[in-house]
């Protein structure tokens, strides 16, 4: 697990990537949209044809998506992306039951697909 925190054109921003296994990478990142709200976000990257890719889908078929936490905040500083993204990144246990759970759904409709004919 590697964690960064920065400040770009953006503002300040955190992300934290865990390799979940040889295929796939878990991003977790901190950001304040342009809305104006401190977002944090983690999504699954698979690697496909040599790049890690995200994958949407509207069906469950794509990669792993979800919306940790968003705050509203007067300012966006250093502390307060800091205090928000590492309170994500302690739900680890959580997300990777979730995980597991978004791809096993897709596994089972797989079978189920193959099954059925």
């Amino acid at each position: 697990m590697k964690t960064r925190y920065f400040r770009d054109r953006f503002g300040h921003q955190a992300s934290t990537v865990v390799q979940l296994d040889s295929r796939r990478s878990l991003l977790i990142s901190t950001s304040q949209w342009p809305d104006g709200v401190l977002t944090t976000t983690a999504t699954v990257r698979t690697l496909r044809n040599g790049k890690f890719t995200l994958a949407v889908s509207t069906d469950g078929m794509g990669d792993f998506y979800k919306k940790v936490a968003v705050s509203s905040p007067g300012r966006v500083t250093a502390a307060l992306v800091k205090a928000q993204h590492d309170s994500c990144v302690e739900r680890l246990p959580k997300l990777h039951s979730e995980i597991a759970e978004h791809y096993n759904a897709q596994t089972a409709k797989e079978v189920h697909c193959v099954a059925g004919h």
